[in-house]
């Protein structure tokens, strides 16, 4: 019976008792502040990056793992039959190539399980909505090449919308993207973001937070595939989220809703106070 095991990078974030529960493997981004590195997830968090910024006046740098650090992470997984490794979208960082690269090295040397790299166009739990369905067929010993091609189809309806509470962070940090809204911090007009073909796209202009919530309650009502769990995503904006998550319960009374803080690599672009909502939707957004 063959055996498939899935990857992850940092990004996707997934909970740490969602990704013990399902055997996913995590490879970490990093993130620079002043002359030290931190690994992210283990060493920093959200919450400790934000602090930082506040003390020092300076922002981070993030990078992506390394081939090696891939491979080393491919190797040490144990016996498998194939890998599976799920990146956040190549187009805003180089870890999908890093991880194409270590595919195309550990080939060279003869490693003997078969690697699928798969970009999910996407970041965040949005990433990890692809991760938690490719570790579930895998448990259920669907064939690798099965998986992929689901993934694949899932890609453009594992979605993530979400509000910034400033754009400064996603500018200084150089992934503005295409987003166009100008912002007036006085009418405090924030834009309803996502990810296009791997690219954060404003799709609509909300006057404040509170109407911005409505704005992706409504969204998930219109297009979601089903109303049974969904993912509220913050940034340091437990109370936002906690708030926000009593809204679906209160409309949706079977809905499960997960509550996850984004790490730190995200964070350096969201910037404090972002909340967004992850989930699969009926249509594809793009073709």
């Amino acid at each position: 019976m063959s055996k498939t095991l899935v990857f992850v990078d940092s990004v996707c974030d997934l909970s740490e008792a969602e990704i013990k529960k399902l055997g996913i493997f995590m490879v970490p981004l990093t993130v620079h502040f002043r002359d030290k590195q931190f690994v992210d997830k283990h060493e920093i968090n959200c919450r400790s990056l934000f602090s930082m910024i506040r003390k020092y006046n300076c922002m981070p740098r993030t990078s992506q793992p390394s081939p090696e650090t891939f491979m080393k992470a491919f190797r040490d997984a144990g016996e498998c039959d194939d890998i599976i490794c799920i990146t956040m979208t190549s187009q805003s960082s180089g870890t999908y190539a890093s991880a194409l690269l270590a595919q195309g090295l550990l080939r060279e040397e003869g490693f003997l399980p078969r690697i699928h790299i798969v970009d999910s166009l996407n970041v965040s739990h949005a990433t990890g909505i692809l991760a938690k369905r490719a570790a579930q067929m895998a448990s259920d010993n669907i064939p690798a090449d099965e998986i992929v091609a689901v993934l694949r189809e899932m890609v453009p309806r594992s979605s993530i919308y979400f509000v910034l509470e400033t754009l400064e962070y996603v500018r200084r940090g150089g992934r503005i993207g295409a987003i166009k809204a100008t912002i007036g911090s006085l009418l405090r007009i924030k834009p309803i973001l996502t990810f296009i073909r791997g690219i954060p796209t404003d799709v609509d202009k909300i006057r404040g937070m509170e109407q911005a919530k409505q704005w992706l309650f409504n969204k998930f009502s219109a297009v979601a595939e089903t109303y049974d769990e969904v993912t509220v995503i913050h940034a340091d904006s437990y109370e936002d989220a906690k708030s926000f998550s009593k809204m679906l319960e209160a409309r949706y009374q079977k809905i499960r809703v997960n509550i996850q803080e984004i790490g730190a690599v995200l964070a350096v672009y969201a910037g404090p106070k972002a909340i967004g909502l992850s989930f699969l939707e009926k249509s594809p957004k793009w073709t």
